[in-house]
């Protein structure tokens, strides 16, 4: 059983903060995302963000490597 829980916060109009949980209600681990979303110019995103698991050693999502990503996004 997993439930999923998440939102994000607009720092200001060009940049914004996000924040994600998928949870095992076996056992009660999580994988999170956040991340760091900002406007570099019209059209053009950069994002940094963070992957990792939170539990036991032998829970699902803690056993999942940590992840440091960093993206360029352009919409057109």
């Amino acid at each position: 059983n997993y439930y999923n829980l998440g939102g994000s916060y607009l720092v200001s109009p060009l940049q914004s903060f996000s924040v994600s949980f998928i949870n095992n209600l076996k056992d009660k681990s999580s994988l999170v995302n956040a991340g760091y979303q900002y406007n570099l110019a019209q059209d053009y995103y950069g994002e940094i963000g963070y992957y990792f698991g939170i539990g036991s050693e032998q829970s699902e999502f803690k056993q999942y490597p940590q992840v440091l990503f960093a993206s360029l996004k352009h919409f057109f």
